[in-house]
């Protein structure tokens, strides 16, 4: 009988000095689809709605756990609200009414994640497989990315955690929209090569909305084709100006103007493709532009012939990936080289002398028709 007090006993101070079993861990998973636009704005005010206390996302920070708490957060998620608390403005020009709700609701999570475990989600939330098979260099991207975002809000060290576990859910992002994301991926990364600016990471990092789970059919066309216009937008902020020029000799040179909008100096190359033999034309090495700035070249061209031809002009990378799309320089050669102005000369006289002896022919076949 003793025996079996002291096992009961023993048993029950086990138990009470054990920690908390996996079931009594509250798990917080804060992600959302997206709502805010490329160019900044908003679609619409819906996530005020969420994140009041009554909302998706408000509910969980007044609800108290059973036990030890784990917070998953997805780092998109808080830079929208971030961006609302600073004030936001919606895509169709109406007044927006989430900015105190942003302000208090991110306070609140700050406060409650201090002395809590938290894991970042890769950055939007995507679908891993697809991200997986379509771009597993970019999935490294999303994931360290979303640490960087959580830590950064939270303003403490975060854990990625197993992504495997915490993502779920499957995206059915169409063939069609598989092949536009791929082209604005592969667009950014090679901006990224010559451009460190933290927009166009941000940039990079936001594509990833486009492979979440909670997007719907609409959604996601939707934000498909809006971040093809964001990204035509940030890519044209590096670019060599089009242009009518004209040549009026054998030799001559082209001022072309690269421009560079973004915050960082790059360096790039340039090069000129023409279309049509008129011209002769070398690429320019590379060269750097600073910060906001814009540069003028000026490119030397061998006119070949008179005539109209376009230049393409590419920016480029060091190792010669193409950076955005190319620009057209139509040129218009106006001289007359020397050697074309002795053929015409010389197919003129030689056509002149033709018709003369063809005249002189018919004279003397109407003589002698007479006689």
């Amino acid at each position: 009988m003793k025996k079996s007090s002291a096992l009961i006993l023993s048993l029950a101070f086990l138990f009470i000095s054990l920690p908390h079993s996996i079931a009594d861990v509250t798990v917080t998973k804060l992600t959302s689809k997206p709502y805010q636009l490329f160019d900044g704005t908003f679609r619409n005010d819906d996530l005020t709605n969420d994140l009041l206390p009554t909302g998706r996302l408000g509910r969980p920070l007044e609800s108290k756990p059973k036990g030890p708490r784990t917070w998953v957060i997805d780092g998109a998620l808080l830079d929208e609200v971030a961006a609302m608390a600073d004030g936001y403005e919606l895509s169709n020009g109406e007044l927006t009414t989430g900015q105190l709700v942003a302000k208090g609701w991110i306070s609140r999570l700050i406060l409650l994640t201090a002395g809590d475990k938290v894991f970042a989600l890769p950055y939007g939330n995507p679908d891993l497989s697809l991200a997986t098979r379509s771009a597993p260099s970019e999935l490294r991207l999303y994931k360290s990315y979303g640490i960087e975002r959580v830590e950064f809000h939270l303003n403490r060290k975060v854990s990625p955690g197993d992504s495997s576990v915490w993502s779920t859910g499957k995206s059915r992002l169409s063939p069609v929209l598989r092949k536009k994301y791929t082209q604005n991926r592969q667009a950014l990364t090679a901006l990224s090569s010559v451009v460190s600016a933290p927009e166009v990471k941000a940039q990079r990092a936001k594509l990833a909305v486009l492979l979440s789970p909670s997007l719907n059919q609409k959604d996601r066309e939707f934000f498909s084709y809006d971040a093809a216009d964001g990204v035509v937008k940030t890519l044209n902020r590096l670019r060599v100006s089009s242009g009518k020029y004209q040549i009026a000799s054998e030799t001559g040179k082209v001022p072309v103007t690269v421009t560079n909008d973004f915050g960082v100096p790059v360096s790039v190359a340039v090069n000129l493709t023409p279309l049509n033999s008129r011209v002769q034309v070398s690429d320019v090495p590379t060269f750097t532009i600073g910060s906001n700035s814009r540069t003028q070249l000026s490119i030397p061209f061998n006119a070949i012939a008179p005539g109209a031809t376009t230049v393409l002009a590419q920016i480029t990378n060091a190792e010669g990936d193409e950076i955005g799309p190319a620009s057209r320089l139509a040129i218009k050669v106006t001289f007359f080289d020397s050697r074309v102005t002795y053929f015409t000369i010389g197919a003129a006289l030689l056509l002149f002398v033709a018709a003369l002896t063809q005249t002189i022919r018919r004279i003397r076949r109407g003589r002698n028709e007479k006689q």
